[in-house]
């Protein structure tokens, strides 16, 4: 593996790593929609901090927006950079200079650096907090503590709702991008696998090829799905349309989810390959 693929892996991972501390320890975020509301419990919120404090000057919201940008540029630029790697060797139209490749990066960046911006700006409590905490599936949440964020109410147009469309035209730049530039790569992969010479050559691109398709399912089922729902929503009422049961277990399903996005990711890497499958096999039997 090149150099720079290794520390764009391990950086991916420090990421990862970085988001399942901010989500599972530092903030500790519950979404409850139809309510635009973020819960959070963490050590932002028990460290004897007022709420005021909290918001302006950390952001709930902006805090967990950063853990979710950083895995996105850089899952973004390691996906970009294995893709230039994998057609290195051949005469294809989508092989990028470096001036380019650092233009798409800037321009995720720069997308991302807004998008924090936006949920910082725009999640802040309505107007009427005070009477809308009053409401049972809320006030037992102002009864354990810790910060409840609450910037929209159901069947009312929430304020988040200008981040919201942002999130979605910026996702509507980058996720293609990104889906092409991976399905591109997988489709040569798998192109090479057939015409692989060697069996030790079959069997690298193989795993290769695997390791790519299990990313993509990974990242569509553990995060881009979850947070779609998450997001969507906290802004619109979604309970007029599903059955208040799947309602129910949606929300459950979201969070669990997102907070399995990290090990999922790391998991892939461990058990696509034999001595790390072995090696993790013989701790668990020690257990």
């Amino acid at each position: 593996m090149k150099r720079d693929i290794r520390a764009l892996y391990l950086t991916n991972l420090i990421c990862h790593i970085a988001c399942d501390w901010i989500f599972a320890v530092f903030v500790r975020h519950y979404s409850f929609g139809p309510y635009g509301v973020y819960y959070c419990e963490g050590w932002m919120s028990t460290a004897g901090l007022s709420k005021p404090l909290i918001m302006v000057g950390y952001s709930c919201q902006g805090t967990m927006a950063v853990g979710i940008i950083m895995v996105v540029s850089s899952f973004f630029c390691l996906m970009i950079r294995l893709h230039q790697v994998t057609v290195t060797n051949v005469n294809s139209r989508w092989k990028l200079s470096n001036a380019v490749q650092f233009i798409i990066y800037a321009m995720i960046t720069g997308i991302c650096v807004l998008n924090v911006a936006g949920c910082i700006i725009f999640s802040t409590d309505v107007d009427n907090y005070a009477d809308l905490i009053k409401d049972p599936e809320l006030a037992w949440m102002v009864e354990r503590g810790g910060t409840l964020l609450l910037f929209g109410e159901p069947g009312k147009k929430s304020r988040f709702t200008t981040e919201a469309l942002f999130l979605l035209a910026s996702a509507c730049i980058s996720i293609p991008l990104l889906l092409f530039f991976t399905a591109h790569a997988m489709i040569y992969l798998h192109r090479n696998e057939k015409l692989a010479l060697s069996t030790k050559t079959q069997l690298l691109t193989h795993r290769l090829f695997s390791t790519f398709e299990l990313q993509l399912r990974g990242a569509i089922m553990f995060f881009i799905t979850p947070l779609i729902f998450m997001i969507t929503s906290s802004v619109v009422d979604l309970s007029h349309f599903l059955p208040d049961p799947v309602f129910a277990a949606l929300r459950f399903l979201t969070i669990m989810l997102v907070g399995l996005t990290p090990p999922q990711f790391g998991l892939v890497f461990i058990l696509r390959n034999a001595t790390h499958r072995k090696m993790l096999i013989r701790r668990i039997l020690k257990i």
